[in-house]
């Protein structure tokens, strides 16, 4: 671990978990990746795994049935790995829940319906993972899908809440490495 204090949400971090506390009591059937994907990174920023745990005998379920379609084409696709990030991330395991999230968000948001502003939690999740990490690979990772992040939303310049977090990369790129790169 780097040392890196990447909390989301302006430093609310406490706020926020209480918050995640409080939605996932009532969300752990799975009804389609999009929706649970959001349930499941609530209950790992709240560090409830044993939701997770029954999310993903759900997945699991969900994908031995006979149901078709796109939904069990995405969640085949990418399910696995992104509820194995999940409880990697409920149990603080940063370094983990970054090559569990590599795997599966850049495909889950290409694959998943729902408007960027819906799948950029996923992103930002991401790079929250990687940041906290620390680790070169995962710093190097979050840098590249930040840049990104600015050709699919087709903007030049970062959003405050996204601007932080390039900020610590750069960041804990400056004491990883001594190359300091920019988004432009």
């Amino acid at each position: 671990s780097s040392g890196i204090n990447a909390e989301c949400h302006y430093g609310r971090g406490d706020e926020m978990r209480s918050l995640c506390k409080l939605w996932n009591s009532h969300n752990k059937e799975l009804v389609s990746f999009f929706y649970d994907g959001h349930a499941a990174f609530n209950a790992a920023l709240a560090g409830d795994k044993d939701s997770i745990k029954e999310m993903i005998e759900n997945m699991n379920e969900f994908i031995k049935s006979d149901r078709s379609g796109w939904n069990k084409f995405v969640t085949s696709t990418v399910g696995d790995f992104f509820f194995q990030g999940m409880l990697a991330l409920s149990e603080e395991r940063y370094s983990e829940a970054s090559d569990f999230l590599i795997k599966s968000i850049p495909e889950a948001n290409y694959l998943m319906l729902g408007s960027k502003a819906q799948k950029s939690v996923f992103s930002l999740l991401l790079v929250f993972c990687c940041l906290k990490s620390g680790l070169p690979d995962h710093l190097h990772f979050a840098q590249h899908h930040m840049q990104q992040l600015l050709q699919w939303n087709r903007i030049d310049i970062l959003p405050p809440l996204q601007q932080r977090l390039w900020d610590k990369i750069q960041d804990a790129h400056a004491h990883t490495s001594h190359d300091h790169n920019s988004l432009s």
